[in-house]
C-alpha cells in the first residue's frame, strides 16, 4: 500500500479567515475600519431596568421616555456621543440585554426599543448579566487597543429581588470597592424596599429614591455627569454635577 499522499490535497492545520471563512473576515475588517474612525476612549454604562408588572401602565412608559431622552442628550454632546456606550438590561418575565453596548453616536441611527412591563424582579440576575457584559465590553476594549472610563452601572426598581441576590451584589460591591465600577440604586414609588436596596450597594453609594416619576430629570443628571468624566482623561477622577440640581431625588 502507498503511504505517500498528494501534498495538495492535504489538510492543513493553518486556517485562513480571508479564504475559508470570507463572512468573517469581512466583518473584522468592518470593525476595524469602525474603530479606526473612532478612537475616542469608551464609557460603558450598564442600565438595569425593572420591568416587573408593578411598574405597568405610567411608570413604564415615563421610564421609556427617559431612556430615550438620554440617548438624545448624549448624542447631543461632541464627545460624549462617541464616547459614552449605553447598554439596556430589562428584568422582569425576563433577564436579557435589549441593547447591547455601541456608542450613542450610533444608537440614535435605529428607533429606541421598547420596554413592557410583567413578571417579577429577578434583581439578582440582572446584576450578574449586567457584569458579565461589562467584563465582555472592557476586553473588547482591551483587543481593539481603545482606552476606557469606569464602567457606570445603575440598577432602577420600585420592588425587591425574588432571585438569590446576595452573592451577585457582593460581586459588584467588591468591584467598586477596588475602584472599578461606579455603581448606582434608583428606587421607584412607596413600594421599593430601600433598605434591601442599600444592602446592595456599595456602603458609601447609598440609593436615592426618585421623586415622583422624574425620570427624564434623573437622565438629564445622568447624561451631564457623563458629558464630565468623558471630557476629561481615563485616568482622572471629576466631580459630577450634585444630584439637588436636578431636581430628581427625594
Amino acid at each position: 500500500m502507498n503511504s505517500s499522499r498528494n501534498p495538495s490535497s492535504s489538510f492543513s492545520p493553518v486556517i485562513d479567515l480571508e479564504t475559508d471563512f470570507p463572512t468573517v473576515s469581512r466583518s473584522l475588517q468592518l470593525v476595524k475600519l469602525d474603530f479606526a474612525a473612532n478612537p475616542q476612549p469608551r464609557c460603558p454604562v450598564v442600565l438595569l431596568l425593572d420591568c416587573s408588572s408593578s411598574m405597568a401602565g405610567e411608570p413604564i412608559r415615563e421610564l421609556q421616555e427617559g431612556v430615550g431622552q438620554f440617548y438624545q442628550e448624549v448624542g447631543s454632546d461632541a464627545i460624549a456621543r462617541l464616547s459614552v456606550e449605553p447598554c439596556l438590561i430589562p428584568f422582569g418575565s425576563s433577564v436579557e440585554v435589549l441593547r447591547g453596548f455601541e456608542p450613542a453616536v450610533d444608537a440614535l441611527k435605529s428607533p429606541s426599543p421598547r420596554l413592557d412591563a410583567g413578571g417579577n424582579t429577578p434583581m439578582g440576575a440582572a446584576i450578574t448579566l449586567g457584569l458579565n457584559e461589562i467584563s465582555a465590553r472592557r476586553r473588547f476594549y482591551k483587543a481593539q487597543g481603545l482606552a476606557a472610563y469606569k464602567p457606570w452601572m445603575i440598577l432602577f426598581t420600585d420592588g425587591q429581588p425574588n432571585d438569590e441576590w446576595h452573592g451577585p451584589a457582593a460581586r459588584a460591591r467588591e468591584k467598586a470597592a477596588r475602584g472599578g465600577l461606579q455603581f448606582m440604586g434608583i428606587g421607584i414609588g412607596q413600594g421599593v424596599d430601600m433598605h434591601t436596596l442599600a444592602s446592595i450597594l456599595p456602603p458609601d453609594c447609598p440609593p436615592h429614591l426618585l421623586q415622583g416619576l422624574h425620570f427624564k430629570e434623573f437622565f438629564r443628571w445622568l447624561a451631564d455627569s457623563l458629558k464630565v468624566v468623558t471630557s476629561g482623561s481615563t485616568t482622572q477622577q471629576r466631580a459630577t454635577p450634585h444630584v439637588d440640581e436636578y431636581d430628581w431625588a427625594m
